[in-house]
């Protein structure tokens, strides 16, 4: 399961041309790049932090500052839906 959400992330990462699809998450570091991608695919911060060896908390910030550099103020706005949106 882990070897094909890679490949998806992977996959998902390059656009058409072969290159790295850099224009969605050009302001975004690399953790929070990885973050976004597992959020989403649907995974929960949990599930996020274990595969990642890291703490809960170090993805709910990754996740915040997500919102923040997107320009997401509304909580009400489920960022897996808008980060998909970005990518349509």
């Amino acid at each position: 399961m882990c070897l094909d959400l890679i490949e998806g992330i992977v996959a998902s990462a390059v656009n058409d041309n072969g290159d790295i699809d850099t224009s969605l998450y050009a302001l975004l570091t690399p953790s929070e790049v990885q973050v976004a991608k597992f959020i989403k695919v649907g995974m929960s911060t949990k599930e996020i932090a274990q595969s990642l060896s890291v703490a809960s908390k170090t993805v709910e910030n990754h996740r915040n500052s997500l919102r923040s550099k997107l320009g997401i103020t509304n909580k009400g706005i489920n960022l897996r839906n808008y980060l998909i949106s970005l990518s349509a």
